[in-house]
């Protein structure tokens, strides 16, 4: 009984020491100058070149924000292309293609996923203005709502499928 209460603590005493000597894994610092956040591969891997108050989590969120500020992006390659400002995306592939549009809201699963240029949209659910490029000012609320949408602006759709073949 003895011999195995020396074994447990020799053993114990290991465990601790290499739990005390291995490092800690966390999150890859971001510079010391910057006011950004981020976890997840290549999330904000541009952050050295400029851009601050980012929020990047996940698979290459904001991968290649060059100099947005103001942005938030979580799930796989939300807001990917963006160097745009004031952009929330929330959701995989959401706000996917933007670069220089602004003050967009998604929310879902590829919501804004093709917007480039268009600014003040808001789209919540799977797929809401999926397609939109140019057009701005849109309101889209639910799955596939305004989802064909490419250029047109202003316009305000709610419900299952609403508007999904609009141009």
């Amino acid at each position: 009984m003895e011999r195995n209460q020396k074994l447990i603590r020799s053993a114990f005493a290991m465990l601790l020491a290499c739990e005390l000597w291995i490092a800690p894994t966390h999150a890859d610092p971001v510079p010391a100058n910057e006011s950004n956040t981020r976890d997840g591969l290549d999330a904000l891997v541009t952050v050295d070149f400029g851009g601050s108050n980012n929020s990047a989590f996940g698979w290459e969120a904001l991968k290649l924000n060059l100099s947005g500020d103001n942005n938030s992006a979580f799930g796989t390659q939300a807001l990917r292309s963006n160097t745009a400002a004031d952009n929330s995306a929330f959701g995989a592939f959401s706000l996917f293609n933007t670069t220089t549009g602004s003050f967009n809201n998604a929310f879902g699963k590829t919501a804004l996923f093709t917007n480039t240029s268009g600014s003040q949209n808001n789209a919540h659910g799977t797929d809401a203005l999926k397609l939109n490029l140019t057009g701005s000012n849109n309101n889209a609320f639910g799955f596939e709502v305004l989802l064909s949408n490419t250029t047109a602006s202003g316009n305000s759709a709610f419900g299952h499928q609403y508007g999904r073949r609009f141009q």
